[in-house]
């Protein structure tokens, strides 16, 4: 039995134009039917029928040469020679001993060697990484440190000082600022336009840094959101020099010092001063020195020593008045310690009392 519907002597015989008389008794319309009829009323439905055939199950019926290499016994159809293939794939898939002798090169692969290198370093990268871990992270919070570090690195900000405000833009909570200007009593200080406390140390900022050179120069901070703490302070404060009251008049002349501001002063004052030594046996009210003392506080010191027959001292006559101190002690000499208060010109003679004065000195000293 044919698979597919074949077209039979019969079915030939009996359409088309053979046998028909030379002059047909045909109209010219059944004439051309005639002539068609073997085309349209055999060829195509048994074409149309083959074609749904192959499209379908049926199709796999067909018969088809057997290709090289499959089994013996290969049905020879298509559906038979589909179904040796694949079975000579899975079989091929199967086989482990490399049939096309392919390298681990061929397609990328480790070699041997270099799979238990490989295996090798890994694990002395996995000591080491336990080795890290343990040194740098022994809590194992397993934290970002590229985040950690923008978060509690030093930022670097930028400064612009617009009136007495110092602007400072940047982010993160340590910062560090390269001044573009100079603190001035009374300033403040802006972070991202909002005006914040600042401070340095304990003072405030204007008071801690106002009359220093700071422009070009680096200053570190904290900002912690409310308020800026710059790195320093701990010296002498705008305000705590504001309570030094020295002028120039007060501090001796050449010497230097701070007051009421942070500008160096020199001292003009003059502070005179007077010394004396007596070092041989001197008589009784000998004249040992006369001076001239400006107006001011003078502070006059003298002592004397003699043998153990009678005592003496040393005295000083300012203005009239005699200052020979206290009293002496048998076996000792008199010792002089007094402080004046003038408001002229004032004459100073220094000069013995009583017999045997040795040796003795004396110092007249003006006082800031």
């Amino acid at each position: 039995m044919a698979i597919f519907p074949t077209i039979t002597q019969q079915e030939l015989e009996s359409v088309g134009v053979v046998g028909l008389p030379d002059t047909p008794s045909m109209t010219a319309r059944a004439m051309q039917e005639k002539f068609e009829e073997t085309a349209r009323s055999l060829l195509a439905p048994k074409f149309n029928a083959l074609a749904a055939q192959l499209e379908g199950p049926g199709g796999a019926a067909v018969g088809a040469a057997v290709p090289e290499g499959l089994p013996s016994g290969t049905p020879a159809t298509v559906q038979g020679v589909l179904n040796g293939l694949n079975e000579a794939r899975k079989a091929h898939t199967a086989r482990q001993d490399n049939p096309h002798a392919v390298t681990a090169q061929q397609t990328g692969a480790y070699t041997r060697q270099e799979t238990e290198q490989a295996i090798d370093r890994r694990v002395l990268e996995i000591g080491a990484g336990d080795m890290a871990r343990a040194e740098y992270d022994p809590n194992g919070r397993r934290q970002d440190v590229y985040a950690y570090a923008d978060g509690v690195g030093v930022h670097v900000y930028t400064h612009q000082k617009v009136g007495t405000v110092h602007r400072l833009t940047g982010s993160g909570a340590c910062g560090r600022v390269k001044l573009t200007a100079n603190v001035a009593a009374g300033d403040t200080v802006q972070v991202n336009g909002k005006t914040v406390p600042a401070y340095v140390g304990g003072e405030a900022f204007a008071d801690a840094l106002a009359g220093e050179a700071l422009s070009g120069r680096w200053l570190s901070f904290v900002w912690d959101g409310a308020q800026v703490n710059f790195k320093g302070g701990g010296g002498l404060t705008g305000a705590k020099l504001a309570l030094a009251d020295a002028v120039p008049a007060d501090v001796r002349r050449g010497r230097t010092f701070y007051a009421r501001g942070r500008g160096l002063q020199t001292g003009t004052a003059e502070y005179p001063q007077y010394l004396g030594v007596v070092s041989v046996t001197t008589g009784a009210n000998a004249v040992l020195a006369d001076y001239t003392l400006t107006p001011g506080v003078w502070r006059i010191v003298a002592a004397a020593w003699r043998d153990n027959r009678e005592y003496g001292y040393i005295a000083v006559q300012v203005g009239g008045t005699e200052h020979g101190g206290t009293e002496p002690t048998y076996g000792h000499g008199r010792v002089l310690d007094v402080t004046l208060t003038l408001t002229e010109n004032t004459s100073c003679r220094v000069l013995t009392r009583s017999d045997y004065v040795v040796g003795g000195c004396w110092a007249i000293v003006r006082q800031p």
